[in-house]
């Protein structure tokens, strides 16, 4: 997605998130301290964010602490995290991928050309290496916290009390997580379905990784807004 934005004329930056791309990460995690490292990185704000997945918690994050640090705002797929469901899910997958690299990496890719039929080889490639330089345990940690230490993100809530209204980027509720579909689940969905504009929601046929399952689809949408 990188290039492709790259020859529309953007100048685009792809940054290595705190326990990500061999970046240390202090533990407990949180999105505040995960918008810090971002911080430390880019200390002024672009003019377009997006997040996908734990990156749209961060973005949303960012926006706490600088409600005018980025002037637009994509999320994709961004995951609900305040349901013991999910958060487990996402816990137990991080910990699964993280188990098939011992033995070497041909087992996690197997694993990821299997599950993701649809993505390119590029893509499956760089999934496993952003697996292989991240450190799972604060964040699996994290995610399965008990419910009065874990943090209550209320991501509807967030979403809708910004000032200037994210465009929200997601799958469909056709699967669960745990099956390769969306991590934004009612609650929240529900809530964001009912109260954003349709243009500031937009649903492709795919799972989580969206830019991933239907690129040329994503580009299509990101496009469309960032050519308002």
């Amino acid at each position: 997605m990188g290039p492709a934005l790259a020859e529309d004329g953007w100048d685009v930056v792809a940054v290595d998130q705190a326990g990500h791309g061999g970046r240390p990460v202090s533990d407990p995690v949180s999105p505040a301290r995960l918008a810090e490292a971002v911080r430390d990185q880019v200390p002024s704000g672009p003019d377009v964010l997006i997040g996908h997945s734990l990156g749209a918690l961060t973005a949303l994050a960012l926006l706490d602490a600088d409600p005018g640090w980025a002037r637009r705002v994509i999320l994709e797929d961004p995951p609900t995290i305040d349901k013991d469901g999910t958060t487990g899910d996402l816990a137990r997958s991080i910990r699964a991928d993280h188990a098939l690299l011992p033995g070497g990496r041909a087992d996690l890719l197997d694993r990821v050309r299997r599950d993701c039929p649809r993505w390119d080889d590029r893509d499956v490639h760089w999934a496993v290496e952003g697996i292989a330089r991240m450190n799972p345990e604060p964040f699996a940690r994290w995610l399965e916290g008990d419910a009065d230490v874990r943090p209550q993100f209320q991501l509807a809530e967030r979403v809708l009390s910004l000032a200037e209204t994210p465009f929200l980027i997601v799958a469909p509720r056709a699967r669960p997580f745990g099956a390769g579909g969306s991590a934004l689940v009612d609650p929240d969905r529900a809530v964001l379905e009912r109260k954003l504009a349709p243009d500031h929601l937009i649903t492709i046929d795919g799972g989580h990784c969206l830019h991933r399952d239907a690129p040329a689809e994503w580009l299509a949408a990101v496009r469309g807004i960032l050519g308002d």
